[in-house]
C-alpha cells in the first residue's frame, strides 16, 4: 500500500492568505512547507485507488486512476470542496461519509452515496474499510483502510482525542500507520482539534508509525516542530507529513521522509 499526501494543512492552508506570521513567511520561503487542505490518495498493489477527503481540487491528480471511491471525514468545506469537479465524472464514484444525506444537497451528480457505520467493515474494490467515530464539531469519521496484503492505515482527523470505542478498536487492531490531526502547537489546548503533542501520543499508542497532519498556520514552523518531536519522543517513529510526501507501508517511514524535500506528485501512476 502506498500513501500519497496531497494536502496536509488546516482550512486556511499555508501560507494563510495575507498573513505574515513567522510560519506563513517560512512557507513562502520554503516550498516544502506549503500546505493545502486535507486530501490523501491510497494505492494498493492492484493499482486501485481511494481518495480520503478532497479539501482542494484533486481532479487532475485523480484523472486516469482506478479510483474505487471517496472516504469523506466530515462535511466541512475544507474537506469536501475538491469533490465538485470529481462529481461530474460520467462514472459515478462511491462516496462514504458520516452524513450521507448532505451529499445530495451539496454535490453535483456523479457521486453515489455508500452507506457505512462505525466499526462495520465495508469494501471498495479490494480495500477493506472500517469507519471510525471521531470527536469534532459535526459528525466526523476517521477510517481504517486495509489492503489484501494486510497493510493498514488509520486516518484520524478532524478530532480532539478519540471516543473510547474507536480507541479500543485501534488498540486491538494495531495498524501499521496512523495519520493524526495535529492542528495546534503543543502548548495550546483547544476543544475540537488535537495539539501536536496530543496527536503524537495518540498515534504512538495505537500504531507502529505515525504521521501528523492538518497543520494550521497557528502552529509553529516545521523547524521547531521537528526539533520538538525529537526531544519529546526520542527514537520514536513519529514525524510531520508534508504535501507531496509518498510513503509505502512496505518500507520504514524514515526512508520516505528522506525523500520528502524533493518529492512531487508527478510520480503518481
Amino acid at each position: 500500500m502506498q500513501i500519497f499526501f496531497l494536502g496536509t494543512g488546516g482550512s486556511e492552508g499555508l501560507p494563510c492568505p495575507h498573513c505574515f506570521c513567522d510560519h506563513c513567511r517560512e512557507a513562502r520561503k520554503y516550498p516544502l512547507f506549503r500546505r493545502v487542505p486535507s486530501a490523501v490518495l491510497v494505492l494498493n498493489a492492484r493499482g486501485e485507488a481511494l481518495l480520503v477527503d478532497a479539501g482542494t481540487d484533486v481532479a487532475e491528480v485523480c484523472d486516469g486512476l482506478n479510483l474505487q471511491g471517496v472516504l469523506l471525514t466530515h462535511w466541512h468545506a475544507d474537506h469536501y470542496a475538491g469533490l465538485f469537479r470529481l462529481g461530474w465524472s460520467p462514472h459515478p464514484l462511491p462516496l462514504v461519509s458520516p452524513e450521507p444525506g448532505r451529499g445530495r444537497k451539496l454535490l453535483p451528480k456523479g457521486l453515489k452515496e455508500r452507506r457505512g457505520a462505525p466499526l462495520k467493515a465495508l469494501e471498495l474494490g479490494s480495500f477493506r474499510i472500517f469507519p471510525l467515530s471521531l470527536k469534532h464539531t459535526v459528525p466526523t469519521w476517521g477510517y481504517l483502510v486495509e489492503d489484501e496484503e494486510g497493510h493498514s492505515v488509520a486516518f484520524l482527523w478532524d478530532t480532539k482525542g478519540l471516543p473510547l470505542e474507536t480507541e479500543a478498536f485501534l488498540r486491538r487492531y494495531r495498524p501499521h500507520l496512523a495519520v493524526v490531526d495535529a492542528t495546534y502547537p503543543p502548548e495550546i489546548q483547544a476543544e475540537n482539534h488535537n495539539n501536536l503533542r496530543e496527536a503524537a501520543e495518540i498515534g504512538l499508542s495505537l500504531a507502529h508509525e505515525v504521521l501528523l497532519t492538518h497543520i494550521s498556520h497557528q502552529n509553529h514552523s516545521p523547524f521547531f516542530l521537528e526539533e520538538y518531536l525529537g526531544r519529546a519522543f526520542p527514537q520514536s517513529p513519529v514525524a510531520l507529513a508534508y504535501d507531496g510526501l509518498k510513503h509505502s507501508l512496505a518500507y520504514p517511514l524514515s526512508l520516505s521522509l528522506k525523500e520528502a524535500e524533493g518529492s512531487s506528485l508527478s510520480g503518481i501512476p
